[in-house]
């Protein structure tokens, strides 16, 4: 056996590992399926291996169960094949077995010198022997017995060694029983070698114009659909739908488009000595075709209680500029001092329109909420800044006229959703915008930022100064009040949705991280079973967790 050239390949990919955030809703929790036995040894090797879920094998009776020191033991599982609904199809995968090592182990463990020389072994490549060993795990176990029973000392905890080897990893929330049970009914998980190289930040999903699917989702085949694929180190990838390789390519990452319904899973292995070596398998995406009712828009009909008024001028420009530099208002009719929400279009600041946003003011307005919807210059035509500076004129306007339509001008908040979130949330930090209009982010009474972007380093119209990205990134204006008794920002609601787009879950985290860090009054709010789109669509609805926060956020 080459341990030598095996355990330095291993170096080489500590070495090279990259240190990958985890850019979606879910966090990658390590977990391995385990027979009951000592809880201390158990615990022991769980939180040295960094192992954060123990599912145990066997009757539920009598076995830990719960959280303990930071791991969670979750009893009642039966052994892998008995349980497909619970445990992942891919932990259940083989290691790739090589007919040299196995036959090695075979006479190893008929001879006992043999059988000592590799104990002796162990010492130096644990990892390395119990992964050789793989072809002959039974007997392996065994003999490994039969060597306790005769006294013979082994060099490395048994525990320790099996936990890191093999992994299921689970893509869950949280490290609760509901959440991890959930996570692996609904198959959000991928089978790791770890022993070869740690899989911590794989990123496996399917994106379109919609937003981002994990491991284990149904995939609407919309427009734009591909698989995107990230890994810590370059490693052999192949694209599996249907069972069959349909793409291979060594890389850290891949994208590939998808065309066909299907299952589409994803398998990488690590090249030592010349020798392909399984490292990681997922379980699958479902991708379908999706029926014309899937993202129908609501009717924009129009509640007794509201009146509208459309069209309004709040600045002015260039004369081709003129209808992107007015506002549609809606108003509860009847009401006086009402509050007022300012709510700006996403679009990634290339297209979008008031005009397609009746229904969310419709929606507000009947519960009693005025808002104003501007429309702004877009991108490519308009370059950055233009799109926040148009922003400003529009809550400039509102401050300065609300009040004749019945608006309290004292009581201004301003939502925006996608690009909108990000615009709104600039208003509201970065103090330039506003202060030609004699105004201040203290006139904000309360943002709602909507899967919005914080972060713009690495979207092109932004341009390629790397100062005036920074300038434009809500991000790197959050900074903390030099009064003690006054905040040095209005207070945020941040929203992020569980098929939102790429990376915008985790801009959402840091975000929301930065302002509580700046002790900035902010609340995240996570909204299940919506993608980028539809959680827009769908505000108008009654029960809309996202209409529901923001009238809360209001009122």
């Amino acid at each position: 056996m080459q341990l030598d050239a095996i355990h330095e390949a291993r170096i080489e990919f500590m070495k090279k590992r990259l240190d990958l955030p985890e850019l979606g809703v879910y966090q990658d929790f390590r977990a391995v399926l385990h027979v009951p036995g000592a809880i201390e040894e158990t615990l022991k090797a769980a939180k040295d291996d960094d192992v954060q879920v123990v599912l145990e094998a066997g009757p539920a009776d009598g076995a830990p169960a719960g959280l303990h020191d930071g791991v969670l033991f979750l009893p009642g599982f039966a052994p892998p094949g008995r349980e497909p609904m619970l445990l992942a199809p891919a932990a259940q995968t083989p290691a790739t077995e090589d007919p040299k090592e196995t036959a090695y182990f075979r006479r190893a463990m008929e001879d006992e010198k043999q059988w000592k020389k590799l104990i002796a072994r162990m010492k130096d490549y644990p990892d390395e022997v119990f992964a050789a060993a793989a072809g002959t795990v039974p007997q392996f176990l065994a003999q490994w017995d039969a060597s306790l029973a005769r006294r013979q000392k082994m060099p490395f905890d048994p525990y320790e060694v099996s936990f890191r080897h093999l992994s299921t990893h689970i893509l869950a929330r949280e490290l609760t029983a509901s959440s991890i049970r959930g996570s692996l009914a609904a198959g959000r998980t991928y089978m790791s070698h770890d022993w070869l190289c740690d899989p911590s930040g794989l990123t496996f999903v399917a994106v379109n114009n919609l937003g981002a699917y994990d491991i284990g989702d149904r995939v609407p085949l919309a427009g734009n659909t591909r698989l995107e694929v990230r890994l810590p180190v370059t490693a052999h990838l192949k694209v599996i739908h249907n069972g069959e390789i349909v793409f291979g390519a060594t890389d850290l990452k891949l994208s590939y488009p998808i065309t066909e319904e299907g299952t589409y899973r994803l398998s990488a292995s690590l090249s030592v000595e010349s020798q392909d070596r399984s490292w990681i398998s997922t379980n699958p995406l479902y991708v379908f075709k999706p029926g014309p009712d899937m993202l129908r828009l609501p009717a924009a009909r129009i509640a007794e209680n509201v009146a509208i008024f459309r069209d309004i001028p709040y600045t002015k420009g260039k004369p081709e500029d003129a209808n992107k530099h007015k506002l549609d208002l809606y108003v509860p009719k009847a009401k006086k001092n009402f509050p007022v929400l300012v709510f700006i279009h996403g679009g990634a600041w290339r297209s979008g329109d008031r005009a397609l946003y009746t229904a969310l003011g419709n929606r507000f307005a009947k519960a009693g909420i005025g808002v104003a919807i501007p429309s702004y210059r877009l991108a490519p035509a308009n370059a950055p800044p233009a799109q926040i500076e148009d922003v400003a004129a529009a809550f400039a306007w509102v401050k300065a006229y609300i009040g004749s339509y019945g608006g309290d001008p004292e009581r201004i908040y301003i939502s925006g959703h996608s690009a909108g979130g990000h615009l709104a949330a600039l208003l509201a930090l970065d103090t330039k915008y506003l202060q030609q209009y004699g105004l201040s982010p203290a006139n904000i009474k309360g943002v709602a930022a909507l899967s919005g972007v914080y972060d713009v380093r690495n979207i092109g119209i932004f341009g390629p100064d790397e100062l005036s990205k920074r300038d434009a990134s809500p991000l790197f204006h959050v900074r903390a009040s030099p009064s003690p008794v006054r905040s040095a920002a209005p207070p945020f609601l941040i929203t992020y949705c569980q098929w939102d787009y790429p990376a915008l879950p985790y801009q959402a985290r840091q975000f929301y991280a930065a302002l509580r860090k700046a002790f900035i009054a902010a609340q995240l709010v996570y909204i299940p079973g919506e993608n980028h789109i539809s959680e827009i669509v769908n505000v108008w609805k009654d029960n809309d967790p996202i209409a529901n926060a923001l009238i809360q956020m209001v009122h």
